[in-house]
């Protein structure tokens, strides 16, 4: 290959990452039980704050509201892996206020949508089993099908990344808060992407890491008839941050108080609970 300037330069760009990757194999199930999930027997949530927005036919992206969530999980031992059962709950935000809301205005017809004022998801269970060729996770929960999930692991000299890629049949949460039942018209295919970053010490350990962070991205391939735009074809999708705590930790004080409000049975005084 003849050597210029331009492929030196690229040289010297990519020796950075190259000096910075662990050469030694990447443990995913280590850090799916370190990032993901948490003590065993603990209750512990994720929080996903974002934003809901739409890519509709002959028009461009655009946001619809403000996306909040908590998942609520805990980790027991199952054979010779981990399980962590869930149930996520959720609502919607203005996007001039911030505050939570069951309205949107839809500029596009000049109609105001009645929206979900609150939604819960699951229950639901993934199952993560260690193997010589890797881990096999497999994903479970009510009014979805799962048809893939998996899991890998990054791993430089101050960072460690899980990415957990899952496919799965569901559909946007209906006005009353539920998700449709599989082979209803509302269901449709749902890409989800996580990546959780934490320094490679508490990753590489034994204990759970119960401060990661990451972000996250939901794509649906067809949108919510409450959105307003009839049979034209379009998708929906949820991008944001999400952050790992403890059962008490609150993050968002308003998402906590609105949500203990319309799904009571998901607290007990000052602690999240999973029933």
């Amino acid at each position: 290959m003849q050597t210029t300037r331009r492929s030196l330069l690229a040289l010297g760009a990519a020796l950075p990452l190259v000096a910075a990757v662990d050469p030694a194999p990447v443990d995913s199930a280590r850090l799916w039980r370190t990032l993901f999930a948490g003590p065993i027997g603990e209750t512990f949530a994720w929080w996903y704050q974002g934003t809901t927005s739409s890519h509709v036919d002959r028009l461009r992206e655009f946001p619809v509201a403000g996306f909040h969530a908590i998942t609520i999980a805990r980790t027991s031992v199952t054979g010779s892996g981990l399980a962590v059962d869930f149930r996520t709950i959720g609502f919607f935000s203005d996007l001039d206020s911030g505050l939570p809301t069951d309205r949107w205005h839809n500029v596009f017809t000049d109609q105001t949508q009645t929206i979900p004022a609150f939604f819960v998801e699951g229950p639901g269970r993934y199952t993560m089993t260690p193997g010589a060729d890797g881990m096999t996770l497999t994903l479970a929960a009510a009014a979805t099908r799962t048809n893939r999930a998996i899991a890998t692991g990054e791993v430089n000299a101050t960072r460690a990344m899980l990415t957990q890629i899952e496919g799965t049949l569901q559909g946007f949460p209906r006005l009353d808060g539920s998700l449709p039942a599989l082979g209803s018209p509302g269901i449709t295919e749902r890409q989800t992407r996580l990546q959780i970053i934490a320094p490679r010490g508490p990753a590489l350990g034994d204990a759970p890491v119960l401060e990661a962070r990451g972000f996250f991205s939901f794509v649906y391939d067809a949108l919510p008839e409450w959105m307003g735009f009839g049979e034209t074809l379009g998708s929906g999708f949820h991008k944001g941050q999400m952050r790992k705590t403890g059962a008490s930790t609150v993050v968002d004080r308003v998402a906590w108080d609105y949500l203990r409000h319309h799904v009571p049975s998901a607290f007990s005084g000052d602690r999240l609970v999973l029933k």
